[in-house]
């Protein structure tokens, strides 16, 4: 889980970050998709994250 919601996002702004050259040559609306959209998906992944690694340490919490 951590691979698919975390470093792949991590790898995602990695990957725009070194295209930025190309990106600010873009549309404007093609400049906040690529911008606006892997924020909001970044952001959703950290919350569901948390709340997958909270559910994990209350059930190991009553396993023991």
């Amino acid at each position: 889980m951590l691979v698919a919601r975390i470093l792949l996002s991590i790898y995602m702004f990695y990957h725009v970050y070194l295209h930025y050259n190309q990106v600010m040559r873009m549309h404007i609306f093609g400049y906040a998709l690529v911008f606006g959209v892997p924020a909001a998906l970044g952001i959703m992944n950290l919350i569901w994250f948390g709340k997958i690694v909270r559910g994990v340490k209350k059930t190991l919490a009553k396993g023991c």
